[in-house]
């Protein structure tokens, strides 16, 4: 299946369950995938007031539950989007806390600052997090512990 077929099926599969996605009112800006284990997804709203993470959560999870049920229970990210590359790098290695991130503009490679804590957090699994927050930001992103001071 191409990436195109994913991202057109992820899209039928939200478009169902959430309203707002089937109305235009909250777009999916960004996928990542590894299909079988998580996926990544950031959505913005074009709506004013309109949180689209809650929308697509929906009431008490019901919303994200139906999608990940609809993935044969592959678990989901849901984040914001963001058109600043630091911010989204933060946001795409959730659930990790990232201190700071530092853009190599040339190399397009982004260096992401975390406690020694949240390394492990950083990469997940299989490196599975990072590479999936690569694929969603467009960045190759490397993470380096940091001192908590």
């Amino acid at each position: 299946m191409s990436d195109s077929d994913r991202w057109a099926s992820l899209h039928r599969i939200l478009a169902q369950e959430v309203p707002e996605v089937a109305a235009g009112a909250v777009e999916l800006r960004a996928v990542a995938r590894a299909p079988g284990h998580r996926t990544k997804l950031a959505v913005t709203s074009i709506v004013p007031d309109l949180d689209p993470i809650g929308a697509c959560v929906g009431p008490k999870g019901h919303r994200a539950q139906a999608i990940m049920d609809a993935l044969d229970g592959e678990r989901i990210d849901i984040l914001p989007w963001s058109d600043f590359p630091e911010e989204f790098v933060k946001l795409a290695l959730a659930p990790a806390r990232v201190r700071a991130v530092e853009l190599d503009l040339n190399h397009h490679r982004a260096v992401a600052y975390v406690d020694p804590d949240q390394v492990q957090r950083a990469h997940g699994k299989d490196d599975v997090n990072r590479v999936l927050a690569t694929e969603l930001t467009g960045w190759d992103i490397k993470i380096v512990a940091t001192d908590a001071a």
